[in-house]
C-alpha cells in the first residue's frame, strides 16, 4: 500500500501508562527528559485513581522543560489506557514504554531511524535487565536486526510492549489494543496482538537491538516464577484469538512451531497455554451474549482476529492542539 514519505525529524509521541508506581515512575520520568531527540512531547497515563502519582505528576508538569502533558483514564486495564494515550496522542510516530522502564538517551533517535522506510508500521527493540539481582524475565536481549514483511507472524515475546513504536496511521487500520488483554485484565498479550495485526494489515515492522531500554521490574523468585505462568497464560491466548480470526491457513499455524519449542524446554507450558486459551475463548463466548467493553471510543470485535476486513476502525485523528 503506498504510504507518505517520512520526514526526517518526525514528530514522536511517548505514551507512558501507570498505575500505582510513582516511585519507579519518577525514575523514568527522569530518563526521559535525558533525551537526545528534540521533536517529541510525552503523554503520561495514569490508570485510575492515585494521589501519589497525580501529585508527582503535577510537579513534573510543573519543573520540565519537555513537553508533557497527563491524563487519567479510569477504566482498568493497560489496553483501556494505551487506547487512550493513542486518542490524546499528537505524534506521527507512537512510542510506547512503562513506567518501570529506563530509555536510553538515544531511544527516539534509533525509533525515528528505524521509520525512515515509510512502509515500516512498527519498530521493537532490546529490553535489558536493569537490576542483576532481579530474575531475567521480561526482558529481551537479542542482537540480531530482524525483518517482518506485512503478514508475518510476530512471535509473543520478540517484541515487548515496554519498548515498541507504530506509525500513527496504524491506528486507523486496527482496531486499537484488545480492551479484553493486557496488565490489569486476566490476560496480557495486547502487546503482541496488535503487533500482529498491524503485520496482517499490511504493514512491515522491525526489530532494531539499538533501540534500547532498560526493565526495572524488581521480581525474584516466586513472583518471577508466577510471572512466567501469566505470559504462558497470555500465548495461549493470542494462539486462540488467530485461530478464531479470518485468516489464512498460514496465519492460524504460525504459532505451532514455537508453541512445539516451548514445550519441549518446559513441559507445563502446554498446560499453561492450554488454560490461557481456553480462558480466552471463555471471553469470547461472554461478549456473543453481552456488548465488549469499549476503550476510547472503540470496542474489540466480538470475535477477536488478526485485521478482520468487517471491522470499523475509528479514525484517531490527531487532537486540536
Amino acid at each position: 500500500m503506498p504510504r507518505r514519505p517520512q520526514t526526517r525529524h518526525p514528530h514522536v509521541t511517548i505514551i507512558l501508562c501507570t498505575i500505582n508506581r510513582a516511585k519507579s515512575l519518577a525514575v523514568a520520568l527522569k530518563y526521559i527528559e535525558k533525551l537526545k531527540y528534540s521533536n517529541f512531547d510525552l503523554l503520561v497515563v495514569q490508570n485510575g485513581p492515585d494521589n501519589e502519582t497525580a501529585a508527582l505528576l503535577s510537579e513534573f508538569k510543573d519543573r520540565t522543560k519537555i513537553h508533557f502533558r497527563f491524563v487519567q483514564e479510569d477504566r482498568r486495564g493497560l489496553s483501556f489506557a494505551r487506547n487512550r494515550g493513542v486518542k490524546e496522542s499528537t505524534g506521527d510516530i507512537l512510542a510506547f514504554t512503562d513506567d518501570d522502564c529506563y530509555v536510553a538517551p538515544d531511544w527516539l533517535d534509533r525509533i525515528a531511524e528505524a521509520f525512515k522506510d515509510p512502509d515500516i508500521g512498527f519498530v521493537g527493540g532490546r529490553v535489558l535487565l536493569f537490576d542483576p539481582e532481579d530474575a531475567p524475565i521480561t526482558i529481551q536481549l537479542s542482537q540480531t536486526h530482524k525483518t517482518y514483511r506485512p503478514g508475518r507472524y510476530v512471535i509473543a515475546g520478540e517484541i515487548h510492549g515496554a519498548n515498541m513504536s507504530f506509525r500513527r496511521e496504524v491506528f486507523d487500520r486496527i482496531t486499537g489494543f484488545d480492551t479484553r488483554l493486557g496488565a490489569g485484565r486476566k490476560l496480557c498479550p495486547e502487546d503482541s496482538d496488535a503487533l500482529n495485526r498491524t503485520a496482517a494489515a499490511g504493514f512491515s515492522g522491525v526489530y532494531d537491538p539499538s533501540v534500547v531500554v532498560s526493565h526495572h521490574h524488581g521480581r525474584r523468585g516466586a513472583a518471577a516464577a508466577a510471572m512466567d505462568r501469566v505470559y504462558a497464560y497470555g500465548r495461549g491466548a493470542l494462539m486462540m484469538k488467530i485461530l478464531l480470526g479470518p485468516n489464512t491457513w498460514m496465519h492460524k499455524l504460525a504459532p505451532i512451531k514455537p508453541f512445539l519449542g516451548n514445550i519441549k524446554r518446559t513441559p507445563i507450558y502446554i498446560v499453561w497455554e492450554a488454560i490461557g486459551a481456553l480462558l480466552y475463548l471463555k471471553l469470547c463466548m461472554a461478549d456473543l451474549v453481552r456488548p465488549p467493553h469499549k476503550a476510547a471510543g472503540l470496542a474489540p470485535a466480538p470475535v477477536a482476529a488478526l485485521g478482520a476486513p468487517k471491522l470499523q476502525t475509528p479514525h484517531f485523528a490527531k487532537p486540536d492542539k
